[in-house]
C-alpha cells in the first residue's frame, strides 16, 4: 500500500493540476505566485477542503473523491497547506485519508508546510515536498526538463534532417552520374548498331533492286509473250468490220467490207457467200471472204 501511489507513472509534462486546499490559505497563494513567475502555463482547478480541525480529514477525502470522478482531466493532484502547529497536522496522519492517497488513481504531491515533521500522507504520496512553494518549484522544474527534452529532440530532428538531406544529395549525385553513364552507353550501342545497319544498307538496297529488276523482267517477258504483235507474228489475223473486231462468222453478212490486220500490214476484203455443205449435214449459206488485195502500204 505504501508504494501504490508512488509507482504510478507521472506524465512528462504536468500542466493540468487538481489543487486540494483551502482557498484562503497562505500556502495556496504562495503556490500560485510561484507558478505565475515561471514562463509556463498551468491549468489549476481548485477543490476546496478544510486543512485543519476535526472535519479536515473528511473534507479532504471528499475533495479527493471529487477529483477522482474527473481523473481523466488531470495529470496530477497537489495537496497543500501553509505552516502551523504540529497538532494542526494530525488529520494528515488519519487512516482514511492516507488510504485514499495511497490508492488514488492519479499521482499525489504533498506540500503540507511543516519543515521538521513528516506526516503519513507524505509517506504514501507519490512525491512529498515541504512547502506549497516547493511543490510549485517542482512542477516548474518538470516543465523545464520537458522543455529541454523538446529542445534536444528538435535539435536532434534538425541534425537528422540535415544528415538525411545531405545523404539524399549525395545519392542524387550518384544517380545522376549513373544515369549519364548508362545514357552514354546506350547512345554508344545505338550508334554502333546504326553504323552496322548503315554498312549493310547499300547491299540490302542493291539486293532489293536486283530482285525487283528480275521480277520486272519476268513480268515484261510475260506481257511481251501475250502482246497482239507477237500473236500476229504467229500467223493469226485480226478481222474488223465497221471498226469492230469480228469474233463470229455469223456477225458478217455477204458484201460487208472487212479490214484484216496481219503482222506486217493490213488488207481490205469483201465478204461473199459460201454454199458448201458441212461434213455429213446440210449447212446454210456462209460468208466467204473475197480479198480486195490491198494493203496499207499501197495507200
Amino acid at each position: 500500500v505504501w508504494e501504490m501511489n508512488r509507482e504510478l507513472p507521472l506524465a512528462p509534462v504536468v500542466q493540468r493540476v487538481a489543487v486540494v486546499t483551502s482557498p484562503g490559505a497562505a500556502g495556496y497563494q504562495d503556490f500560485r505566485k510561484e507558478l505565475a513567475r515561471s514562463p509556463y502555463r498551468f491549468e489549476l482547478t481548485l477543490f476546496e477542503a478544510f486543512m485543519q480541525g476535526a472535519a479536515a480529514e473528511e473534507s479532504i477525502v471528499e475533495a479527493l473523491c471529487a477529483v477522482a470522478e474527473r481523473a481523466e482531466a488531470f495529470d496530477a493532484v497537489v495537496l497543500i497547506r501553509g505552516g502551523g502547529a504540529r497538532s494542526d497536522l494530525s488529520c494528515f496522519d488519519g487512516y482514511r485519508l492516507c488510504t485514499h492517497i495511497a490508492q488514488f488513481p492519479l499521482p499525489v504531491a504533498t506540500g503540507i508546510g511543516h519543515d521538521k515533521d513528516t506526516s503519513v500522507a507524505d509517506l504514501v504520496a507519490h512525491t512529498a515536498l515541504k512547502t506549497p512553494t516547493a511543490v510549485a518549484g517542482w512542477l516548474v522544474e518538470r516543465m523545464a526538463q520537458a522543455d529541454a527534452r523538446l529542445d534536444q529532440a528538435a535539435l536532434q530532428l534538425h541534425d537528422a534532417t540535415i544528415r538525411a538531406m545531405r545523404a539524399s544529395e549525395v545519392r542524387l549525385v550518384q544517380l545522376a552520374g549513373e544515369v549519364r553513364q548508362r545514357a552514354g552507353e546506350c547512345i554508344a550501342r545505338t550508334a554502333m548498331r546504326l553504323d552496322r545497319l548503315g554498312e549493310r544498307l547499300p547491299e540490302a538496297v542493291r539486293a532489293l533492286l536486283e530482285r525487283q529488276r528480275t521480277r520486272l523482267d519476268s513480268v515484261a517477258e510475260l506481257v511481251a509473250g501475250r502482246s497482239p504483235e507477237r500473236i500476229l507474228r504467229l500467223g493469226f489475223a485480226v478481222v474488223r468490220a465497221g471498226g469492230r473486231a469480228v469474233v463470229s462468222a455469223a456477225a458478217v453478212r455477204p458484201g460487208d467490207r472487212l479490214q484484216i490486220e496481219l503482222a506486217d500490214g493490213r488488207l481490205e476484203a469483201t465478204a461473199g457467200s459460201d454454199t458448201k455443205s458441212g461434213a455429213g449435214c446440210d449447212a446454210g449459206p456462209k460468208s466467204e471472204i473475197r480479198p480486195a488485195i490491198r494493203s496499207d502500204s499501197e495507200n
